[in-house]
Formats: C-alpha cells, structure tokens, sequence
C-alpha cells in the first residue's frame, strides 16, 4: 500500500513537526551548517565530540562530513595532533547547493498542491525553504519565484482546509499501523457517531482531504473527510497492514470518492454538443473512457462503471450540452434532477 518512499517521508514528516514544538530541530542541512561553523571557529571538532553536540551518532556525522568534502568540495583534513578536524585553507562562505531550472519547477509545483496547508507551521517551514533555494539558485538561473507565479499556477475551486495535527496523527497512525479512534459527523444526515478504524490510506483528492479505512462498526471500508472527524486518537493497539488494498483499483469503477467494487459493472454512453465536447474530449475523465467524435461535431464518450450516483449532478453541470444515451436508469435520474431544477427556478428570484 504504502511505498518506501512515502514511508519515509512520513515519517520524517512527523519527526520534523515534534522537532519544531521542541525548538530543535536538526535537520541534514543544518546540522552540516553547525559542523562547517565548529571546523570554520578553530575548534578542532571530531565525531565524537560533534555527535555529542547534535545529538546523533558518529557514524551520521562521519557521512555528513564526507558529503561535505566530496559534494562541497571543502577543503576538510584530520589532525591527528590536535585529534579534530581543520579547513586546510579559509572557507568564505558555506557553499549553497546547485540548484537548477528542473529543481525550481518541480518545488513550485509542489509549492502550489501543498496551497491547502496554508496557515499552518508546516506551510511556514516551506515557505522559508523555497526562499532560502531561490537565492541559492541566483547566478545559476535567471528565473525567481514571482516570475514562476506570474507564469504558472495550479487553480482548484472548493478547496478542503487541512487541519495539520490530524494529518500528523493519521500519517502515525498508517505508518505504525495504529488503530483509530474518533467521532466522525455523516454529511447526509448530520449525525455523530463514534468509529473505531483501521486506516488504510490517506489521500488529497480534488481540493479534500479524506481517510479510507476499515470501519471496525461497519466491518466494511469507509471514507472520511478530514474537517468531520472530531477527538481524533491514535490508539495502542496495532493491526496487520492487509497487501489486498489498492486505491485505485478501489475507486476504478466510480468518477467520485463513493465507490461500489462489489456493484456490477455499467455501460454509461453521454453524447457532448458544443464546446462541451471540445472540453469533454480534451480531458481524462476515467480510466475506462472511450470517445469517438462525430461528423456533426458532437463527442460520445462511452464509461464503464459501478457507481453512478454522481453522474447525474457531473451531466447537468454542462448545462444543456450533454445527454446521457444509456443506461435508461441513469437518464431517467438525470431528466428527475432537471425537472426538480426547473422548479426550483420558476417565478421570480426571492431574496
């Protein structure tokens, strides 16, 4: 479920927002930045004595000083007489590292998906770093950040605040693989009950924040968002991660986050007029997709689904422009919304 990767980072996700609450944070860069100033000071630091200072092992801080000599190319010897480290040569200034155009593009991408964080410490710690690499990169690219604003963005209406204490609970909790507990209000009927879960994956999904989960209540998976979920608690007890649950398997027969895998499989066949069928046909709507343009113009496109209950609110968004041909089912809903529409419009507007 969960790659190496993704473990790691978040794990080191939660190391580095308990290490802010404590005021201490040693990350890689800055624990190199307190070495070069303890060699640079004349203190003659070794290891031992620099492992003692931040808090780590020896063998850490012998990596940081090889990536120091190899990497940044400063000029690092031992003494044996006076059993520290020594620069053989005066060092100016820490070397900043060498940052590229592909670099800069890939952190303001992730600059702009991690918008929704905006307000909190996390957000603020990255603001800071892509600051601290964009003077880092002057000379070596002739690119800034507000050029990078005023050239790119990533637009996203409906966007769902992240509460960054729960993700750090819930990023704890899937990677220990800790158990759930927390008061979770439905959106259809507004009631609040108490859940106990095994979660299973956390994801951002189109502007939201939601957890899937195994509902121990429910003996099912459930979806949760985040801003409903209330007395959120990381509990003792631990679970076996299940090697049978991938998201998007979970959610390929369905175009929102309400799935049904063990529904039977759907034809669902929309014919777009318009400029909707130029937008239609330009985008990746899902995984099952055909379209096929016609000689008037028009686009079908043609879906294979278990779940449709989001289609119809999707085809009358187009206002006009798309006309569901099957299932009978699913065109006799859509005609059902529209007319309650239409009612809902006539007379006058009331203020």
């Amino acid at each position: 479920m969960w790659s190496v990767l993704e473990k790691e980072f978040l794990l080191s996700h939660v190391h580095f927002m308990k290490s802010i609450r404590s005021g201490t944070t040693r990350r890689p860069l800055a624990r190199i930045h307190v070495i070069h100033e303890e060699i640079a000071s004349g203190r003659w630091p070794n290891c031992s004595s620099l492992a003692h200072k931040l808090e780590v092992s020896t063998k850490t801080i012998q990596r940081d000083l090889t990536f120091m000599r190899d990497e940044f190319e400063l000029p690092l010897e031992f003494a044996s007489d006076h059993n520290g480290y020594y620069y053989t040569k005066p060092v100016e200034a820490f070397p900043s590292f060498q940052v590229g155009v592909e670099e800069l593009m890939a952190l303001f991408v992730a600059r702009k998906v991690l918008a929704p964080m905006t307000g909190t410490v996390l957000a603020a710690a990255l603001t800071e770093g892509f600051n601290r690499l964009s003077k880092q990169a002057s000379g070596q690219v002739a690119i800034s950040w507000s050029e990078l604003d005023r050239g790119f963005s990533v637009q996203e209406n409906g966007v769902m605040p992240a509460d960054l204490q729960q993700i750090e609970l819930l990023s704890v909790a899937l990677v220990k693989h800790r158990k759930l507990f927390f008061r979770y209000t439905n959106a259809k009927d507004n009631q609040t009950k108490a859940r106990t879960v095994r979660p299973l994956h956390l994801a951002q999904v189109k502007g939201g924040w939601y957890l899937f989960a195994w509902d121990e209540g429910a003996k099912d998976i459930r979806i949760f968002a985040l801003p409903r979920m209330q007395e959120l608690e990381v509990l003792k007890e631990t679970f076996t991660e299940p090697t049978d649950f991938d998201l998007d398997d979970y959610l390929k027969g369905s175009m929102s986050l309400v799935t049904a895998p063990e529904a039977p499989e759907q034809k669902v066949v929309i014919r777009f007029s318009g400029y909707a069928a130029t937008l239609v046909a330009e985008r990746t709507w899902h995984s099952s997709q055909k379209v096929k343009r016609a000689k008037d113009g028009t686009v079908q496109l043609t879906l294979r689904l278990q779940q449709l209950d989001n289609i119809p609110s999707w085809v009358l968004s187009w206002a006009g422009m798309a006309e569901v041909l099957s299932p009978a089912t699913l065109r006799k809903e859509v005609a059902k919304q529209a007319r309650k529409i239409g009612r809902m419009h006539q007379g006058d507007a009331k203020e």
